[in-house]
């Protein structure tokens, strides 16, 4: 399985590598959505690990950028803050929900 993490934060984005490759899971890493939405236009993404808050789109904005491109693959979205965006997160389709500092206790290996 193949993860595409979006993070702007080094320290954040080394810990999620960490956390996959524990779990067995390879992780391709962007720090932008522009970056993201560009590698997203190519196959081999199985799931998408979205930061809410990045340098080039805030909040919510940043899943209505990203929904599009992503097609069927699933999204789980990290964020230092679960808060109402959260539940307005999952209302506009993504799939789950981590807070930062979390672990990945069980990964749902339901996605091809």
């Amino acid at each position: 399985m193949n993860a595409l993490v979006v993070e702007d934060n080094p320290i954040e984005l080394r810990v999620l590598q960490n956390q996959l490759d524990i779990i067995g899971i390879s992780a391709e890493t962007c720090t932008s959505l522009n970056s993201a939405v560009k590698r997203l236009q190519s196959p081999g993404v199985d799931i998408v690990l979205l930061d809410l808050n990045l340098d080039d789109s805030m909040g919510l904005d940043t899943i209505d950028k990203i929904m599009p491109v992503v097609m069927r693959t699933p999204v789980l979205v990290i964020t230092g803050t679960m808060d109402v965006r959260a539940v307005y997160a999952m209302a506009k389709g993504i799939n789950g929900i981590k807070g930062q500092g979390q672990r990945f206790q069980r990964w749902d290996r339901r996605y091809p």
